[in-house]
């Protein structure tokens, strides 16, 4: 699934339903066949939401999420000509001062208790966001922020309430699952989000 959108402040359930029914493109609609009962235009609009809580944080008004094939760090061409359409409306939005990527690995958010996924999760959600901020600053020269969603906040991170720790807690905040979660419902595993903010 790759999604690209500007955010809005969503006000309410018929908020969330109206988004899921009628502001996706034809080729990220959610798959609803009976093998995967749970996918549905509620679990599109929840993912939908949290993206919504993270450029909101970060005041980007415009974002996009891109999926990975499982292990890979490699960005399809769709994934390029997605993030490269949502930057291009950026730039005529106007000046870019910053752009935050999140990169998950293959696995939720790790929960509060497990505090940091393996070595090999870390690795590839790493990987991930560095190819998506090289492949951002070969379309021009921006500053990038890198977020690891394979791993909790560090305690100097918490301590000192930066960046990473502001950010990853609006997410959980705002539903994100994690590692702890029995359905992990909407999944952000294998995603990265990019987000785009304007000066």
């Amino acid at each position: 699934m790759i999604t690209s959108q500007k955010y809005v402040f969503l006000t309410g359930p018929l908020t969330l339903f109206s988004m899921a029914s009628c502001n996706f493109p034809s080729d990220t609609m959610p798959n609803t066949n009976q093998e995967n009962p749970r996918t549905s235009y509620t679990e599109e609009a929840e993912g939908r939401y949290i993206s919504n809580e993270a450029a909101k944080k970060v005041r980007a008004y415009n974002f996009v999420e891109v999926e990975f094939q499982p292990q890979s760090s490699e960005l399809s061409d769709q994934a390029k000509k997605l993030i490269n359409e949502t930057f291009q409306k950026a730039i005529w939005d106007g000046y870019i001062d910053n752009v935050s990527v999140l990169s998950w690995s293959d696995a939720e958010y790790p929960s509060k208790n497990l505090k940091t996924l393996s070595k090999d999760d870390r690795k590839l959600a790493e990987k991930r966001n560095l190819v998506i901020k090289n492949y951002l600053v070969s379309l021009k020269s921006v500053d990038v922020d890198t977020y690891n969603m394979a791993e909790q906040p560090s305690k100097l991170s918490k301590l000192f309430n930066t960046a990473d720790n502001q950010l990853k807690n609006s997410l959980v905040a705002a539903g994100l699952p994690t590692s702890a979660d029995a359905l992990q419902y909407p999944s952000k595993a294998s995603h990265s989000l990019v987000l785009i903010k304007l000066d």
